[in-house]
């Protein structure tokens, strides 16, 4: 009986779900899995050959600094990939999107590229990521997260990852981005299916450019909201072009998750939730059935967030989305910033007073807040440091990249104008994107770049990947009715009709199948890791009069090497920085005032007291390095400088007990 019930899920919803076809012959069956097992393995086997392979720092530096010719090479790969129907054409795009996202990460380990602020030497996270990095290590001991607990889907997809990979940083990250690679690839060939091959390449180009802004390769929320968005829209996107109304609630219950992890503009849900009561209407004029369950959509990403908090934090000591009344004071006050309530309020409460503060400005000069919310809109648009594409940049040339961002917003509104003509022909796609933008934009006020920088707008940016994608589309299709020319066919023809093979269908319900990934990973790996562990024995030492001790994990692939020049570096790897790039690096971070304690031969390394959960910077010679994962006992001394003392600066003197980790 067993058996004949495991049959039939297995036949009727595993491969019904994976193949997307509700009846098939054994062979095309056959021939699905086969091609999706070589669609996966291929951009799985040539990035472990990428991240092996010695590269040249030219090479490496060209295409960091994302050169005109590079950008030009991505293009037309990414343009042939899409060009190719079938599993071929998937396989080559997957393949080049993963590769063009890998590269710049193997710059920035071989310190071509640098990540000021965010990194030390490429590798170790730092500030705002290096708190989201301790607090997975220490989930992973059992500990229960603190300071991030208001974004804990990130810090849960990294607990499960670095779980998976034995803590090692240097195998951790370069999965963090390529499941970005995979959410964008994912979007760029929903794009490709609507619009064709180079609003596709376009849309993949523009989110590699957001990526490499924000910071590729660190332990930020905004990997998980890049990558958790951009695929929320591409399953929004299908759901309209096969009229599936289970698959535009999912979308939606996804981008909420995306929005909790990065909080941004979150102005977009109500307006997609109005855009698919249009859109799915039928014969009414709103789908009042649809608007109750996109609000229950969007209400069970916010429930499943808070239920995460519950389960794996210590609780985050004040309200849910608390950090915002900053930024909502900075704007009611005429757009000082998030930070101008420090000024007139340094005592104020994160929160409620700060909230009560606020309202009571508003209530005393209500005109302050319009003439908030246009300064914040203005510094978003052309002319201003943090417009919309200043994530855009072609090394130092200036004058391209001016030129490069005027193109852009030439597409953009092509792609504003195709909304509303894709509207008066009753089509759903130009309501959602046109939808979606207005959220986006009257975000802005609220979501500000010049308190946060572009990368607030992670979750939701790939709305503005898509518009200049759109506009792309419909520039070709007048190019082609005003020259009535055969070739220009070959550059716009009608994506419309949908393609019934099984690869896309596949790929249409992998979207699905990926996110859901995600979540679990975000949502169930945590819970199921904390539940299961158990805090370290610790073995004390007595260290001399003038040292104190630390208790602390080492894990291989998670520390710096200190070398004394490039030449010692060795093959294309993380884990190696020269002396000189360390020291230009802590020169800019708040440790400068110890920079000269670091010295070639030294390991460093990012971490956590195991008696005290506090942060560690830890230096200490590559003799005492254990050889493998373990439980370090050490004694040392702290800096004697007070910024770097509050970083957690330490250094070994020696190791006395070293025990290999449970």
């Amino acid at each position: 009986m067993y058996q004949i019930m495991l049959q039939f899920i297995l036949n009727r919803v595993i491969v019904n779900r994976v193949t997307g076809i509700i009846s098939f012959d054994k062979r095309q069956a056959a021939w699905a899995m086969i091609a999706t097992i070589f669609t996966l393995l291929l951009p799985l086997a040539i990035s472990v050959c990428l991240l092996n392979a010695t590269l040249s720092a030219q090479f490496l530096e060209k295409f960091f600094s994302s050169g005109f010719e590079y950008t030009v090479l991505r293009a037309a790969l990414l343009i042939l990939g899409f060009s190719i129907r079938g599993w071929i054409g998937k396989a080559i795009t997957l393949t080049v999107t993963i590769t063009i996202f890998l590269l710049p990460l193997i710059a920035v380990w071989e310190q071509v590229g640098l990540l000021y602020g965010t990194a030390i030497g490429g590798l170790l996270p730092w500030n705002d990521a290096n708190g989201y990095y301790i607090d997975a290590a220490a989930l992973l001991d059992g500990y229960p997260i603190g300071w991030s607990a208001r974004r804990p889907l990130f810090v849960g997809l990294l607990a499960t990852l670095l779980n998976f990979t034995g803590a090692n940083l240097s195998v951790c990250i370069p999965m963090l981005v390529a499941l970005t690679a995979i959410g964008t690839f994912f979007l760029a060939q929903e794009i490709n299916q609507v619009y064709g091959p180079i609003p596709g390449a376009a849309v993949t180009i523009l989110a590699l450019f957001f990526y490499k802004h924000i910071g590729i390769g660190t332990t930020l929320t905004e990997n998980l909201g890049l990558t958790m968005g951009a695929t929320s829209l591409a399953i929004m996107y299908a759901a309209i072009r096969r009229t599936s109304k289970p698959m535009m609630l999912a979308g939606l219950y996804f981008m909420t998750l995306a929005l909790c992890t990065r909080p941004g503009t979150f102005f977009v849900l109500p307006c997609l939730i109005i855009a698919g009561a249009v859109i799915f209407k039928a014969d009414q004029k709103i789908n009042w059935h649809f608007l109750a369950q996109g609000i229950g959509a969007s209400m069970s990403g916010f429930v499943t967030n808070y239920l995460l908090v519950k389960q794996i934090s210590r609780g985050i000591g004040h309200a849910p989305f608390s950090e915002f009344s900053y930024i909502l004071y900075g704007v009611v006050v005429g757009g000082k910033g998030w930070t101008q309530v420090l000024i007139d309020h340094p005592r104020a409460g994160e929160g409620t007073e700060i909230y009560r503060l606020a309202l009571a400005h508003f209530r005393a000069h209500p005109f302050d807040l319009v003439r908030g919310m246009i300064k914040m809109w203005s510094e978003y648009l052309p002319g201003h440091y943090f417009h919309a594409y200043h994530f855009i940049e072609f090394g130092n040339s200036n004058i391209l990249t001016r030129h490069i961002h005027s193109l852009i917003y030439i597409l953009l509104v092509a792609g504003l104008i195709w909304c509303v003509v894709n509207i008066k022909q009753g089509q759903g796609q130009g309501l959602f994107l046109l939808a979606a933008f207005t959220g986006y934009f009257a975000s802005i006020p609220f979501t500000p770049s010049i308190d946060g920088g572009l990368r607030v707008y992670a979750a939701t940016v790939a709305i503005l990947f898509i518009l200049p994608a759109a506009g792309i589309y419909w520039l070709l299709g007048l190019f082609q009715r005003l020259l009535r020319r055969r070739w220009a066919i070959q550059l716009h023809r009608d994506y419309s009709m949908p393609d019934r093979g099984y690869s896309t269908r596949l790929v249409g319900n992998l979207q699905v199948l990926f996110v859901l990934l995600l979540a679990a990973m975000a949502v169930v790996g945590p819970i199921v890791i904390k539940s299961n562990a158990r805090p370290p024995s610790i073995s004390r030492v007595d260290c001399l009069p003038a040292q104190e001790d630390v208790y602390f994990r080492y894990n291989p692939g998670s520390s710096i090497s200190i070398v004394d020049r490039d030449a010692d570096r060795g093959p294309s790897r993380s884990g190696l920085a020269t002396l000189a790039t360390i020291q230009s690096e802590i020169g800019k971070m708040e440790l400068k005032g110890d920079a000269d304690a670091f010295s070639a031969g030294q390991t460093i390394l990012t971490t956590y007291n195991l008696v005290d959960k506090q942060f560690l910077l830890v230096t200490l010679p590559a003799s005492l390095v254990p050889p493998q994962r373990s439980i370090v006992s050490a004694c040392g001394r702290w800096t004697t400088d007070k910024t770097a003392r509050q970083f957690g600066l330490f250094h070994v003197d020696n190791v006395r007990v070293s025990q290999v980790a449970e």
